[in-house]
């Protein structure tokens, strides 16, 4: 259900900051499950994303 929230939100915005929150939420769920390989490319997504559009917010180094 979180990878097809995902996906939905990836296909409506696009590289657009509002991915990052269901970005999140699927990692987490990878993450409590222990499935760190399946978590970390989508952490990584969402850094590089807060990265680039809000490289000053508190979120983003927060998400570091």
């Amino acid at each position: 259900m979180l990878r097809e929230n995902l996906e939905d939100v990836r296909t409506q915005f696009g590289e657009d900051l509002r991915i990052v929150a269901p970005l999140m939420a699927l990692s987490k769920n990878l993450f409590q499950q222990r499935k760190y390989a399946g978590a970390e490319p989508l952490l990584r997504e969402c850094l590089a994303l807060q990265e680039n559009k809000q490289p000053d917010q508190w979120t983003t180094f927060d998400t570091q």
